[in-house]
């Protein structure tokens, strides 16, 4: 009988637990749901966890419902806490969607929301941020919206 190992580093201990490394990003948080992650797993690799499929695999995934379709992507619920998660158009990655920026999502998808020249003149200036060194993020322009400096 074969049994799933997690040989994980612990710093992915707070996302779903068989959640791959592969694409996954976590925070350094306690998740506030243990049945998806949401607030310590930023996003995972969905189709890679569908690709893969193992029974722990489907399981963990059988947890989110279609919530709502976007222009670009869709938008489930976890059926624990029922917290947002956006899976992206090409079905890839899926994001925790965090509820202050729901309202922004949704705004997002009834119609685009266009920069003002200005800004988006200094948002091109900033450039996008770098894939990884493994090339993911390559097929995406990402530029930081915002930047907060803690002193700790």
């Amino acid at each position: 009988m074969a049994r799933f190992v997690d040989l994980r580093p612990p710093i992915y201990a707070g996302c779903m637990s068989l959640y791959t490394v592969l694409s996954t990003s976590k925070l350094d948080a306690e998740p506030h749901c243990s049945a998806c992650g949401a607030g310590a797993c930023v996003s995972f690799n969905w189709a890679y966890t569908h690709e893969r499929g193992t029974p722990e695999d489907l399981k963990q995934i059988s947890l989110f419902s279609l919530w709502k379709q976007l222009r670009r992507g869709q938008l489930y619920r976890c059926q624990v806490c029922d917290g947002v998660w956006h899976l992206g158009g090409d079905a890839a990655l899926m994001t925790y969607v965090d509820e202050p920026r729901l309202d922004l999502v949704l705004a997002w998808d009834f119609q685009l929301i266009k920069l003002p020249d200005s800004i988006a003149h200094i948002a091109s200036l900033i450039g996008p941020t770098p894939p990884d060194i493994y090339g993911n993020g390559l097929e995406d322009h990402v530029t930081p919206c915002g930047i907060e400096n803690h002193s700790w």
